[in-house]
């Protein structure tokens, strides 16, 4: 079969496997801002219809305990974000959820390869994550653990688009070295030990 043959085939699988997806949306995702992170699976309902977070993924987020209190955590937080750098869009000390809901990025976020925060799938070796654009959301939960410390929780929920084909968005997993990051640098921040 000739590339004129196949051309038009593969513009209708493609059709058809988004047309599928988009029948099998799943609904919208839960208010992730109205109830701590950690209780919420956080993820998107849905098909490709463009880009953002249409993808259905679902996390529990990653954990981790600091000894510091949960305002000291709260505001050391705000500078860890600010240094990866991440532009909060959430920021609600009532919560205790911080973050961004929707930030775009390609090849890097920071000093940090794409490749390295998330599995995107990849084609002829290369990895998605490398080549299309991420659409993330980053939100960090902090919340009282008591004697003293606090308990984080950072859910990372992403989609990624080929810059060259608008609305072939796909599910992205995150790897865990966003989370740990932002535990890390709160670590270094606030001198914290983990418990």
């Amino acid at each position: 079969m000739s590339f004129a043959t196949r051309a038009p085939l593969m513009r209708c699988v493609a059709l058809a496997a988004a047309s599928l997806l988009t029948a099998c949306q799943a609904g919208k995702a839960p208010d992730v801002a109205a109830a701590p992170v950690s209780s919420v699976p956080m993820g998107t309902g849905g098909g490709t219809r463009g880009f953002g977070l249409e993808v259905t993924k679902r996390t529990d987020g990653v954990e981790t305990t600091v000894a510091a209190s949960r305002a000291a955590v709260f505001t050391a937080l705000e500078a860890v974000f600010a240094g990866l750098p991440l532009p909060l869009t959430v920021r609600d000390a009532a919560a205790g959820t911080i973050g961004n809901e929707g930030y775009k990025f390609r090849r890097k976020l920071g000093d940090m390869p794409s490749r390295k925060l998330f599995d995107c799938g990849g084609s002829s070796g290369m990895p998605n994550a490398e080549t299309y654009t991420i659409k993330m959301s980053v939100l960090t939960n902090v919340a009282d653990a008591g004697t003293g410390s606090t308990k984080l929780t950072t859910v990372v929920v992403a989609s990624a688009e080929n810059p060259n084909y608008p609305g072939s968005g796909v599910s992205c997993s995150s790897t865990g070295a966003l989370e740990a990051r932002i535990a890390g640098d709160l670590r270094t921040r606030l001198n914290a030990t983990p418990r």
